[in-house]
């Protein structure tokens, strides 16, 4: 089996953003980005599935600038074959990265797409069922547990009030939810390795067909009011009265 691993650079988490000042673009406070911790989730499921010789080899593949490098090197310290890279001037949309998976799934004869459940820069989440639908392979979104029967992959996935199970025969696109695994720490000695490593490069293909997906532009959201102290339960009491709350 082979497990192509989609994987994005995203602003460390615990970093502000705020939206720049033409309401274009996002400006992060510092430039240094890590891999999105939805397609750490993926990445560790694919390289256990490999330790498991369930996997023969494993890819990681980002849609991105060339400053995404970096964490696709993370991608082959951490236990990825392989690293490619779509080169595009800017963050792509969705739907290109689904189109850029899928056309590199088809000519690598994949057996498994795996990718995080959501990137959380953005929060879109719809890259794994766009990917699915244009190979036209089953897929299963917001996956906890993974297990393997005759070739089919038996999964969990987190749904409104409970838990969905799917037997999905490969070729398959899964996309990883929290509770999967725990991923695991990059070491030191495993980053110096990957320095001599070649990151492949794969051109993005020419769609004719016309942009279906464009971002007009970022708003910040609206400041909320401050609150106001009270000096009982009582003037509490009043105040909601008052906004007719109670």
């Amino acid at each position: 089996m082979k497990i192509l691993v989609g994987v994005k650079e995203v602003g460390d988490p615990a970093i502000p953003v705020h939206v720049g000042s033409a309401g274009e673009t996002l400006e992060y406070a510092t430039e240094a980005g890590v891999i999105n911790p939805f397609d750490e989730i993926a990445l560790e499921e694919a390289i256990l599935l490999k330790e498991r010789k369930l996997a023969s080899e494993v890819v990681a593949i980002a849609v991105g600038p060339e400053a995404w490098q970096g964490t696709l090197r993370t991608a082959l310290a951490l236990g990825a074959d392989r690293a490619v890279l779509v080169p595009v001037e800017k963050p792509a949309n969705p739907v290109t990265v689904a189109r850029a998976l899928a056309n590199y799934a088809r000519s690598s004869n994949c057996n498994l797409i795996l990718l995080g459940r959501q990137g959380v820069d953005m929060d879109h989440g719809v890259t794994a069922a766009m990917t699915a639908g244009i190979l036209g392979w089953p897929q299963a979104t917001c996956v906890s547990q993974i297990a393997w029967q005759d070739g089919c992959a038996l999964v969990t996935r987190e749904v409104e009030g409970g838990q969905e199970r799917l037997k999905l025969p490969l070729p398959a696109v899964i996309s990883c939810d929290l509770g999967l695994n725990t991923p695991r720490h990059v070491s030191l000695p495993n980053i110096m390795k990957t320095r001599s490593k070649a990151i492949e490069h794969c051109p993005l293909e020419a769609d004719p067909s016309p942009p279906a997906w464009q971002i007009i532009g970022y708003l910040a959201p609206p400041q909320r009011p401050l609150g106001q102290r009270v000096s009982s339960v009582d003037a509490l009491f009043d105040h909601l009265v008052r906004a007719g709350v109670l």
